[in-house]
């Protein structure tokens, strides 16, 4: 988390994307790791946010994926169900590689596992997403 911390420092302010994925992907780390300050997790929602309006999807994909690690800790399964699968989604827009192979699938699967167990619906098929 320090080394995200300075790297989030030596951004400059001018790049406000790469910024506000630095910070929600620091947020998520930061929660994850149980380091809880008031409203970082309202900060981290509204910094998604401002991914999605900016429209770079790559960016996207990987901080709603981390999100939804913090809604699953936070004990918002559908939420951290639907951050997922829609980051997922973000994520395999213009990838050429097999996704099968990648770390986002692996971090995919598990989060939508784990989310699926604790709603009670482990035996619900998948929507598939690509």
């Amino acid at each position: 988390m320090e080394r995200a911390g300075n790297a989030l420092s030596q951004v400059s302010e001018g790049d406000t994307q790469k910024w506000t994925w630095l910070r929600a992907l620091y947020l998520n780390r930061r929660l994850c790791a149980g380091k809880w300050h008031s409203g970082e997790m309202e900060e981290c929602r509204k910094l998604v946010a401002n991914l999605c309006e900016a429209g770079n999807r790559r960016l996207l994909g990987e901080v709603q994926q981390g999100f939804g690690y913090v809604l699953l800790l936070s004990s918002k399964y559908r939420e951290a169900n639907r951050s997922a699968e829609e980051g997922f989604a973000s994520l395999l827009e213009g990838y050429e590689e097999n996704p099968y192979l990648s770390f986002y699938f692996q971090a995919h699967e598990h989060l939508v596992s784990s989310c699926l167990l604790f709603l009670g619906e482990w035996g619900q098929p998948k929507v598939q997403i690509w």
